[in-house]
């Protein structure tokens, strides 16, 4: 019995050591760059530095700064000392920058708190919250009339670009503050128009959307893409009633030019944002860099027992990991660069692709193993959904403009069902007319491809 005992376990052993010798010698050699991962890295390498004076990320970085410091110069201050910081700090050392920073007025007042989930959630409730007290809104204005001012510098900026776009310690800039400020900008112009200031109004609709479509089309962050996606929806929501708030002529000679022009393939291709999610997998995902965080040791490349370094060298190849991941970037990539007719069953296929299939224990690979894992640990179809969102600005921006031409044109309410049929701006993905919400007398454009409620504006 003792023989056969050690017979088996003499087995087990050769079979346990033919098994590492065989993943050993399948993984001997990492793969060559992809033609997917040099796509990727020439966009990655394309983007050029922009001076910090005219960079619009460094003025975001200071905009949450005292009301009384130059959000410009706080910004700057932030950035030389996050440079230092980055210079020495290891790589999951997290930053705390220094300075004074002020709390939301959202925060501050109940009431704006309230006024503002309102105006998120619905346009003609949002309308029939202005109207009802004009007196408040007077007062907002002139209690952040600093804060509007630093919102209106921004949009002075016609450059923008993250300073670290890449590096999982960047600091999260005050984002919340832009979107409460450009809330009280348009109360504003809202005001403004109740007074017949169109002039004033044009020009203040006409550099928002200037501003924030430049800021969709430059930045390589996920986060700022959506939050330009979002500034932008707010934009067509309050530029609807603030067009609304005057005379019919001076409505439609109030149009900026801005809504007149159609969403670019560069403004909603999400080529920059894939692209900079493929150089963070590719910086982070090194034997050395997996090794440092699975022990928890910041100390950097050399850090890691022998033992991890070891597997971790043998187990995971680095090119073939991005070069995966570059497939399934360029995928969303070209996925949000196809014409809109196309979009909706493109996408339906891209999720039901293997490719983006959740996968299971089955899905097991002798070659790199632990590349395999971390790749599909990261569910792409967020990413896809992202894209579809960003895509649907192009409808938002047709049904603002066509509610802004109907008023032009002194349509009534019971003919609009019917203009609607005939009119020629229409959903861009099917070409059908838009809808008619009798019963909340709204104008409605179906987002149903990225799950987002439909966008309802007041007519």
């Amino acid at each position: 019995m003792k023989s056969l005992l050690l017979k088996i376990l003499a087995g087990l052993l050769l079979l346990i050591a033919g098994l590492v010798l065989a993943v050993a010698v399948v993984n001997r050699k990492d793969e060559a760059p992809s033609a997917a991962a040099q796509a990727m890295k020439r966009i990655v390498e394309a983007r050029e530095s922009v001076a910090d004076g005219d960079n619009a990320y460094v003025y975001i970085l200071g905009f949450d700064a005292p009301d009384d410091s130059d959000a410009l110069a706080s910004g700057h201050e932030r950035v030389e000392w996050l440079r230092k910081f980055m210079a020495t700090a290891g790589p999951y050392q997290f930053p705390n920058p220094p300075g004074e920073r002020q709390d939301l007025s959202e925060l501050r007042n109940p009431e704006f708190r309230q006024f503002a989930a309102i105006c998120k959630r619905d346009n003609r409730s949002c309308l029939e919250a202005m109207e009802s007290d004009r007196l408040r809104l007077q007062a907002w204005v002139q209690r952040d009339a600093k804060l509007i001012a630093r919102y209106q510098g921004l949009l002075a900026f016609t450059q923008w670009r993250e300073v670290w776009p890449n590096d999982v310690r960047a600091p999260v800039a005050p984002l919340s503050h832009v979107l409460e400020a450009q809330r009280l900008m348009f109360i504003k112009a809202w005001l403004m128009a109740s007074n017949g200031d169109a002039v004033a109004c044009k020009q203040l609709l006409q550099r928002d959307l200037q501003f924030w479509r430049m800021a969709l089309a430059e930045t390589s962050s996920l986060v700022f893409k959506l939050v330009a996606t979002s500034a932008i929806e707010q934009h067509f929501a309050l530029g609807n009633l603030v067009l609304r708030s005057l005379p019919p002529a001076a409505g439609i000679s109030s149009i900026p030019e801005a809504w007149l022009v159609p969403m670019s393939v560069r403004e909603r291709s999400m080529a920059t944002v894939m692209a900079n999610e493929w150089a963070f997998s590719e910086r982070y995902m090194t034997p050395s860099a997996m090794a440092s965080y699975l022990e928890g040791n910041d100390d950097g490349a050399e850090s890691g027992s022998l033992v991890s370094r070891l597997l971790a060298k043998l187990l995971l190849k680095p090119q073939a990991t991005v070069n995966a991941t570059a497939e399934r970037m360029l995928s969303v990539t070209q996925l949000s660069e196809r014409d809109y007719p196309a979009i909706p069953d493109a996408a339906k296929a891209l999720l039901a692709s293997q490719e983006f299939a959740k996968k299971d224990i089955t899905s097991f690979r002798i070659y790199n193993p632990i590349g395999g894992i971390l790749v599909d640990l990261v569910d792409m179809k967020p990413f896809v959904g992202y894209g579809l969102r960003i895509a649907d600005l192009e409808g938002g921006r047709r049904l603002a403009l066509l509610a802004a031409q109907l008023r032009g044109q002194n349509v009534s309410l019971e003919n609009v069902s019917a203009s609607l049929s005939v009119a020629g701006l229409r959903d861009p993905y099917d070409g059908s007319a838009f809808s008619w919400n009798a019963k909340e007398s709204s104008y409605v454009f179906r987002r149903t491809l990225s799950g987002k409620p439909d966008l309802k504006l007041a007519f």
